[in-house]
């Protein structure tokens, strides 16, 4: 028996709580670690130490406070939620690593493993044995052991690894990934905060079926993630060449063009892929989906422009744009969401993205003085809001508008992406 609407709520409460609290109690050491290994002249072995040393101590603080929660409210489950934690904080620091030292394939062979061993972990736990969220934890758990334990096998710099401390080298990475911590916790604000707001004012079982439409929107970073994390290491060893403005142009016009494209595609498809992912009573939530998925569009460019931070090291002003949004997220729910509900959700989820992604194009812009057709991009993501607005509102006429935007969309971006080679 699979999970109801309350335990899912829990359930994908209880996660995005780990989300919140491990940028905070890990010190965001691993995006730290994974930035300074990229640079040659840096030892990974004093790296690995420190990311390994930070988390460590962390997780005895951490351990401490679970607890005393565990004594208050004698909920088993906080027990799991501190396993599942902590290996989320040794799994991703070992990943970012190994991305760092050139291991990508290793690194998304990891992530691939985790996602399978997730799945069927899931799928035995919660709905074979009916663990609910304690199989849900558990999942996590598992996943994240085998991950871990791959790339220890896998990747020599870890399997090798010599402890060298160097007191000097942790502090280099703190202060870089401090504002990290702040950053994070913004985008936890803007992507989950609306869930929490709108299980106060309507109740967890409506969380847990808002909380379920954003799986659909996760294939959209999927889909992304794979030439982002590409793209983080090569920004950063082209930020040194001669055309390197030339360079993140043609990327970004070819990044857009595959965004908008896969964008259209899902938002068009999104009642009949809803039908395998949102099953049973979860279904009727797909009309929410169009307007999250259009909001994950504007995500994957403000990834984009974000990244342009990390090449400078600039991670403070990641964290301020970062911070516009979330302020704006949790204003805008507070006020729309007693009045309008889920679609209250929706609309500040929409602006919050709108402004952190124009907040970092502007301010990039300042130093990265990309160029690109803005008609085509900004007719794109118009057409784009228009179709997640046909799609939503459910109906014949709806379709039809949703289904000529594609079809404009497809031809712009075919266009530029044919530009671009032409020019090279």
């Amino acid at each position: 028996m699979a999970m109801t609407a309350s335990e899912f709520g829990e359930a994908d409460l209880l996660n995005n709580l780990a989300a919140l609290l491990l940028p905070v109690f890990t010190l965001s050491i691993a995006e730290g670690v994974f930035r300074f290994v990229l640079d040659k002249k840096e030892n990974p072995n004093e790296l690995l130490t420190a990311g390994i040393g930070v988390i460590g101590s962390c997780s005895l603080v951490s351990l401490a406070i679970i607890a005393v929660v565990f004594l208050v409210t004698k909920e088993q489950n906080w027990v799991y939620f501190y396993f599942y934690f902590i290996t989320e904080a040794f799994r991703a620091l070992f990943a970012q690593f190994a991305r760092g030292v050139g291991n990508v394939r290793n690194f998304s062979i990891s992530g691939i493993i985790a996602a399978g061993v997730l799945f069927g972990a899931t799928y035995i736990l919660v709905k074979t044995m009916s663990l609910g969220v304690v199989g849900y934890l558990l999942a996590f758990i598992i996943a994240n052991l085998c991950s871990i334990c791959y790339l220890i096998v896998t990747v020599k710099t870890i399997r090798k690894f010599v402890w060298l401390y160097s007191a000097s080298k942790v502090k280099k990475i703190l202060i870089y990934s401090l504002p990290l911590i702040p950053n994070t916790l913004s985008w936890w604000a803007t992507n989950v905060s609306s869930r929490y707001i709108l299980a106060y004012n309507c109740g967890i079982a409506l969380a847990g079926l808002f909380a379920a439409t954003s799986k659909l929107p996760a294939l959209i970073n999927i889909v992304t993630s794979v030439f982002q994390q590409s793209w983080q290491i090569s920004s950063v060893k082209q930020s040194e060449a001669d055309d390197y403005i030339t360079f993140y142009s043609r990327v970004f016009t070819l990044y857009s063009s595959m965004v908008f494209i896969t964008g259209a595609t899902i938002i068009v498809l999104v009642p009949f892929i809803s039908k395998f992912v949102l099953q049973g009573e979860f279904y009727e939530a797909w009309v929410y989906t169009p307007l999250l998925l259009f909001s994950a569009i504007l995500g994957c460019f403000s990834v984009y422009f974000g990244n342009f931070y990390t090449v400078k090291k600039n991670s403070k002003a990641i964290m301020r744009t970062t911070i516009y949004g979330a302020i704006s997220n949790v204003v805008l729910c507070f006020a729309l969401i007693p009045f309008f509900g889920i679609y209250g959700a929706l609309a500040a989820n929409v602006l919050s993205f709108v402004i952190i992604t124009g907040a970092r194009f502007i301010d990039t812009q300042k130093f990265m003085p990309i160029k690109f057709s803005k008609w085509k991009i900004y007719t794109s993501i118009c057409l784009l809001f228009v179709e997640s607005l046909g799609m939503t509102s459910n109906n014949k006429y709806g379709y039809f508008f949703s289904v000529i935007c594609i079809v404009i969309i497809l031809a712009i971006s075919l266009i530029a992406a044919k530009d671009v080679k032409k020019t090279n």
